[in-house]
């Protein structure tokens, strides 16, 4: 994993702002991998990370995919750059295969994905946005593969519009039900879990969707 400065160091190169997205990146990664061993880890397996931002989940799985394969998506062109450089320091250009979306045009075969995840994403997203993501997601999961993915539930979380890096609109903390999640599921005859192992670094609340 590259050090925190490092990081830091190759955001400001892409004009990305050093802000918690980057300090918060060692116990995230931490939450995300030991999310992904209570699921069978990644040696020789798909994994889908929805919102990838610099590929964080990437920097600490790379190394132990052996055959598999990390696939990121995100809408932020800056982030997606930022993702190949740091696969390539890491060695693991070959493990990757990453993607510039705004609408989860996820670059995976049907039916190959074995665990997808949706870290601090589903907070920053409309109804609508969620449902799509949902639906887009169910061509290339393997049958019984999971969703992980973290949002926040209480209602008192005030959200707030903004641009990122002043051309992206942007929702900050945006509360959602789980009445969403357990209705879109029972749809497709799919289960909803709420998980508290492993507990999120920030308090947001985690759930499952199983495929």
């Amino acid at each position: 994993m590259l050090t925190q400065q490092e990081l830091i160091d190759l955001a400001t190169d892409f004009g990305l702002p050093p802000d918690s997205y980057f300090s918060e990146w060692e116990p995230l990664a931490k939450w995300q991998r030991a999310a992904l061993d209570l699921r069978g880890g990644v040696r020789d397996r798909t994994i889908l990370d929805v919102g990838c931002g610099a590929a964080r989940l990437g920097s600490v799985i790379f190394e132990e995919l052996g055959s598999g394969l990390y696939i990121g998506v995100d809408p932020i062109d800056e982030y997606i750059a930022l993702a190949h450089v740091i696969a390539e320091r890491l060695g693991a250009a070959d493990r990757m295969r990453l993607a510039v979306s705004a609408d989860f045009a996820f670059p995976a075969e049907p039916a190959s994905v074995d665990v997808a995840m949706a870290q601090s994403v589903f907070t920053h997203m409309t109804d609508d946005a969620m449902i799509d993501c949902l639906e887009r997601l169910r061509p290339v999961m393997k049958p019984g593969a999971p969703f992980v993915f973290s949002y926040i539930a209480d209602k008192r979380q005030r959200a707030r519009g903004s641009l990122y890096l002043r051309k992206y609109p942007f929702i900050r903390r945006r509360p959602a039900s789980e009445s969403l999640y357990t209705e879109w599921a029972a749809r497709y005859g799919l289960r909803f879990e709420v998980h508290t192992d492993p507990p999120h670094p920030t308090g947001q609340k985690v759930g499952s969707i199983t495929f």
